[in-house]
C-alpha cells in the first residue's frame, strides 16, 4: 500500500489555521467585545432585565479544526450572552436583543466592511487591507476579509442559555455542551468550567489550549481534511459542524492520515447510504442538521467518488501515483514533492516511517 502520510502532514500544515490569522481574530474579537461593552448601559433601557453581559467564543476556534479557506473568509464564533432571570415567555422579542447588538456596533469603522442581521447572530465582515492591534502589539497587515459571528444568548448562567432566533424565536442551544462532546471523543482533558468559569480557570485553559495544539491528536487533523476538501468542492457542501459530527461519530484510527481518512470515509459514507442524516450530538438532541439542506445528491456524488479515490489511493504501490488521486480530490493545496516515486510494499512503508518519525506524528 502506498504511503501519503507525510504529504497529508504537510498538507495538514497548509490548511490549518496560521498563528497570524488567529491573532487578527482575537484582535477583532476583543475589539467588538468592547465596543458593545462600551454601548450597553446606553442602549439597554430596551432591556432591563438584562442584568449582566458576558463573552464565550466558540465552535472550531476552540476546538482548534478550523481551517484556512481557499478563497472565501475565515472566521470566528463569539457568543453574546445576555445574563437576567427572565423565563422565555417575559423576555422581549429576539429581535431587541439582536438590535442591542447592532446599536453597540454602529459606530463607524474603516475596518468593518459591513454588519448584517442574520437569523442566528449578528455578523461583521473586516475588509481585507489594514493592521489590527494584538496584545499591545500591531498584527502584520491583514489580505484577507474575514469575519465575526456573534450569537447572541439569554441565559440564567452561561450553563442554561437560550440562542435569540429571528424566525424560531428562543432555541434551545449549548455550544460549548458540543466542545465538551467533542472533546470527550478525544479524551483531551477539557473541563466545561474552562469556559463557564474562565476567570478562575484560566492558567488551566491556557495551559490545555496550547497542550492540544501542540499534540494535535489525529481526529482535529481529519476533520480538518473534510473541511479543506468541501472547501475545495465548492459552497454547496454542509457546513462546518456537520462535518465535524460526520467524522468524530465515525472516526477509525490508524498509524497513517491516509487509511485513518479512508477508513473514516468508509464508515461515514456506510450510515448516510443507511439513513441520510446528522443529529446534533447536545441538546436539541433530535435536530437533524440535514433538515432542509438542499445539495444532497451533489454531497452525497462528491462524498462517493472522495471514498472510491481514497479507496484507490491507498491501494496503490507508487506514492507519487497515489499522491495524485488524493490531490484530485483536495485541490493543489495537497503538495506531491515529498512523495516518492517508487514501487513500495510494506516493508518500504515500515522503514520509512521509522526514518521519517512518521509514527511519532501520526499520534
Amino acid at each position: 500500500m502506498a504511503n501519503c502520510h507525510q504529504s497529508f502532514q504537510e498538507f495538514n500544515q497548509v490548511i490549518k489555521l496560521t498563528e497570524q490569522r488567529r491573532q487578527t481574530l482575537i484582535a477583532a474579537r476583543s475589539n467588538l467585545r468592547d465596543r458593545i461593552e462600551r454601548s450597553f448601559d446606553i442602549v439597554r433601557e430596551n432591556l432591563p432585565s438584562v442584568h449582566e453581559l458576558k463573552f464565550q467564543t466558540q465552535g472550531s476556534f476552540i476546538m482548534d479544526t478550523i481551517i484556512n479557506p481557499i478563497k472565501e473568509d475565515y472566521d470566528l464564533d463569539d457568543g453574546v450572552y445576555c445574563i437576567g432571570p427572565l423565563p422565555r415567555t417575559k423576555r422581549p422579542a429576539t429581535k431587541v436583543f439582536h438590535d442591542l447588538v447592532l446599536a453597540s456596533l454602529n459606530a463607524s469603522d474603516n475596518k468593518i466592511e459591513r454588519v448584517s442581521d442574520k437569523d442566528t447572530c449578528v455578523r461583521v465582515m473586516y475588509r481585507g487591507g489594514f493592521s489590527l492591534l494584538f496584545e499591545n502589539k500591531t498584527v502584520d497587515k491583514i489580505e484577507n476579509s474575514f469575519h465575526v459571528d456573534l450569537p447572541i444568548y439569554y441565559a440564567t448562567t452561561k450553563r442554561s442559555p437560550d440562542l435569540a432566533h429571528l424566525k424560531e424565536n428562543w432555541m434551545t442551544s449549548d455550544p460549548i455542551a458540543f466542545i465538551k462532546w467533542f472533546e470527550g471523543k478525544i479524551d483531551s482533558g477539557f473541563k466545561e468550567q474552562f469556559l463557564y468559569e474562565k476567570r478562575q480557570n484560566l492558567n488551566e485553559y491556557i495551559s490545555w489550549r496550547d497542550r492540544i495544539r501542540k499534540e494535535d491528536v489525529q481526529l482535529r487533523r481529519i476533520v480538518r481534511y473534510l473541511k479543506a476538501w468541501a472547501d475545495y468542492q465548492g459552497k454547496e457542501m454542509p457546513c462546518g459542524i456537520i462535518l465535524t459530527i460526520l467524522v468524530a461519530e465515525n472516526f477509525v484510527n490508524d498509524l497513517r492520515d491516509d487509511i485513518s481518512l479512508k477508513n473514516t470515509l468508509a464508515k461515514i459514507m456506510e450510515n448516510l447510504e443507511q439513513k441520510f442524516a446528522c443529529y446534533r450530538p447536545t441538546v436539541p438532541t433530535n435536530e437533524d442538521l440535514f433538515e432542509g439542506y438542499e445539495y444532497k445528491d451533489l454531497f452525497m456524488q462528491k462524498m462517493r467518488a472522495l471514498t472510491a479515490a481514497s479507496k484507490l489511493a491507498i491501494n496503490e504501490t507508487n506514492p507519487k501515483r497515489a499522491c495524485g488521486k488524493w490531490q484530485l480530490q483536495l485541490g493543489n493545496r495537497f503538495l506531491c514533492t515529498s512523495a516518492p516515486d517508487i514501487e513500495e510494499n510494506a516493508t518500504t512503508f515500515v522503514n520509512r516511517v521509522i526514518l521519517t518519525g512518521n509514527a511519532k506524528s501520526a499520534q
